[in-house]
């Protein structure tokens, strides 16, 4: 699999220096390039151009509080480009003289679609706390590795994944391709690992190992743990005498694997006894304003207070708290506002007289 980088990202590799930020990325896979014109380098740019477009606005979907509110009028307002991208792997390609057609995976800066997002008025929501990434995997002690699902099975596995509130790392990604190096072992500082912590640091990394044997597919669920790796379960998909495994088959392994990783989720869910609440700051003055921001931000039992609405009077934040928020109040009052609680998660907090 071929990846390109920017140019930047090209002149820290010559130059020997490395980057000392972790870069937060937003990965879109199968992302389709075709684009003709009188020359194949031309129609690679503009095609690399029209799929920038395509990924940003995935990107932009995942992150709107109202998918159907990016369109593409607005997005070719914004002027794309290059930027946007950390790096492009290519997963088929097909050139001729005069087109250029490839399927890619598009590494997009979380940070700058995120901008994007609120320059937009797309509100971006916050990303999930203790999301998981689930990525499947498959080992016959027979055959070599084979790390890429056939079509049926992918979509399968897909619809099994459905809501669930996981999110399945697809064949297109990069890691995928080098999890041929894994094996059912201690992992938690294999490469692979490191990197995927890198890339989805607010995401609760889970595996789903799948072994073809002849008369079932053996599936182990695993977690990454300091030391090793922990067996979450473990069980058999039986398989008919002589029988390749088909898509239901997969479908259904996958179906009760996710069974057990959902009563392991709930079991360590970090937003458990969590409220998210809207409060807004309505004080005229701009400085003081944002000083009553800050005051939120460091109550003991804030756990984050991001910034939704920005009026000529008025701060609105959505404010994520552990617990019923008594210790938010008392810091507040304690600093001289004043709290009008509307409802049990709305609030307004002004400056005391």
């Amino acid at each position: 699999m071929k990846r390109f980088f920017p140019l930047f990202v090209l002149m820290v590799c010559l130059l020997g220096v490395r980057p000392v930020w972790a870069v937060d990325l937003i990965s879109i896979a199968n992302v389709p390039l075709d684009a003709s014109a009188d020359k194949a380098t031309d129609a690679r740019a503009l095609a690399q151009k029209q799929g920038t477009q395509q990924a940003v606005k995935q990107a932009l979907q995942q992150m709107a509080s109202d998918p159907a509110a990016v369109t593409d009028a607005m997005l070719s307002a914004a002027n794309i480009d290059s930027r946007y991208v950390y790096a492009t792997d290519i997963v088929r390609e097909k050139v001729s003289a005069r087109r250029y057609q490839a399927t890619v995976t598009m590494h997009l800066y979380t940070a700058k679609v995120r901008e994007l997002a609120v320059r937009l008025g797309l509100n971006p929501h916050d990303q999930p706390r203790g999301s998981t990434l689930v990525i499947p995997f498959w080992q016959d002690a027979s055959e070599a590795w084979r790390t890429t699902f056939p079509p049926d099975q992918t979509v399968a596995i897909q619809e099994a994944v459905g809501a669930s509130g996981v999110t399945l790392l697809g064949s297109a990604d990069p890691a995928q391709a080098a999890l041929k190096a894994l094996t059912i072992l201690p992992l938690s500082t294999h490469p692979i690992i490191t990197d995927l912590r890198a890339r989805y640091p607010s995401t609760t990394i889970r595996y789903v190992a799948f072994q073809p044997q002849d008369i079932a597919i053996h599936v182990s669920v695993l977690v990454p743990e300091s030391g090793g790796m922990r067996l979450l379960g473990e069980f058999d998909q039986p398989l008919n005498a002589g029988e390749a495994p088909s898509a239901p088959t997969y479908k259904a392994a996958m179906t009760q694997a996710l069974t057990l990783l959902q009563g392991d989720l709930a079991s360590a869910d970090p937003a458990a006894g969590q409220i998210t609440l809207t409060l807004t700051i309505t004080i005229p003055d701009v400085k003081e304003r944002f000083q009553a921001l800050n005051t939120v931000r460091t109550a003991p039992d804030v756990v984050s207070a991001n910034v939704q609405d920005i009026t000529p009077n008025a701060l609105r934040l959505s404010v994520i708290l552990k617990g019923e928020g008594t210790q938010l109040q008392e810091t507040l009052i304690t600093s001289g506002y004043t709290l009008t609680a509307l409802d049990k998660i709305t609030w307004t907090l002004g400056r005391g007289e």
